[in-house]
């Protein structure tokens, strides 16, 4: 089950840096209401909401979001907000990264000390 999840998270991460694809409120209310705290899939949606979260009016619309869903969504789901203010307390000082360049191992689900297939790759590839 962990390769499977692992697959999930490399090809969310690749969609995102080919074509800019946000998961969209509903999938983000889904993953936080079938997903465990501290889950792998949690983590990924409350670091593409952080990134969304920062874009202009005109660019959430251009990612398929409005500006009310994205405030609206943190309402709907309080423990993405509690995510969210977690990546924004780690980001503080440090210069702010794109997603697409996060090492796709970061995201996996493999034990600490395992070998990462993915090791040293970002969601670029």
């Amino acid at each position: 089950m962990d390769e499977l999840t692992d697959l999930i998270m490399a090809s969310l991460g690749s969609a995102y840096a080919r074509y800019k694809t946000y998961p969209s409120a509903t999938d983000i209310a889904t993953v936080y209401n079938c997903s465990a705290h501290g889950s792998r899939l949690r983590k990924y949606m409350a670091r593409a909401y952080q990134v969304l979260a920062g874009l202009e009016d005109g660019d959430i619309e251009g990612a398929g979001w409005t500006a009310e869903e994205v405030d609206e969504v943190v309402t709907e789901v309080p423990a993405l907000f509690k995510d969210f203010r977690a990546w924004n307390r780690k980001s503080k000082g440090v210069e702010s990264q794109e997603l697409s360049e996060e090492l796709v191992c970061s995201y996996h689900v493999h034990g600490v000390g395992e070998k990462c297939l993915s090791e040293g790759l970002n969601f670029r590839g």
